[in-house]
């Protein structure tokens, strides 16, 4: 009866191995599904209020806080100043966390919301386009997919712009538009 006893034993023994091992396996998988759900911008969101750098297609850096994060952009703060990245132009971000947040997934989300909020303060801004170029000036119109800049130099009042240039951007080609 011991032989038979112990042949049982070892039999529940590997048994319960292979159990645990498929237990396990099933884990990591659920893991890797969870993780695969996950969007760059809740990974932002699991940061809010934490600094990062946002390198953006054109090759310009952004560094700031998480202030707060759309659908298709963030937005970061830095010294009082306000920094809109669509997450359409991010090419890397570093000091990012793992865990996942909330999304401000207000009346009006994403990019258009939180240009206009740039644009109601009427304080210069400096737009980088994807390709790098830059110009400063003052944000003029929102629209649903674009905006206007009346080009000035950052010394110029609005005022004193008057009848100067202005550029539309679409939000297709805006890597990111920083208050100055």
């Amino acid at each position: 009866m011991d032989r038979w006893d112990g042949f049982f034993n070892d039999l529940e023994g590997r048994v319960e191995e292979q159990r645990r091992a498929d237990e396990l396996a099933g884990l990591a998988d659920r893991v890797r599904r969870d993780r695969a759900g996950i969007t760059l911008a809740a990974r932002l969101a699991g940061v809010a209020r934490s600094g990062v750098r946002v390198h953006v297609l054109g090759g310009e850096q952004v560094s700031g806080q998480v202030d707060e994060v759309m659908v298709d952009c963030v937005v970061l703060e830095d010294g009082g100043r306000r920094a809109v990245v669509p997450l359409a132009s991010v090419v890397r971000v570093d000091r990012l966390g793992d865990r996942p947040g909330p999304l401000s997934l207000g009346d009006r989300p994403g990019l258009g919301r939180a240009v206009r909020d740039l644009a109601r303060d009427r304080r210069p801004v400096r737009a980088h386009d994807v390709t790098g170029v830059v110009n400063e000036g003052v944000l003029d119109r929102v629209g649903q997919d674009h905006l206007d800049l009346l080009v000035v130099p950052a010394d110029l009042t609005v005022r004193a712009a008057e009848g100067r240039s202005r550029t539309t951007v679409p939000f297709s080609a805006l890597a990111v538009v920083r208050q100055l």
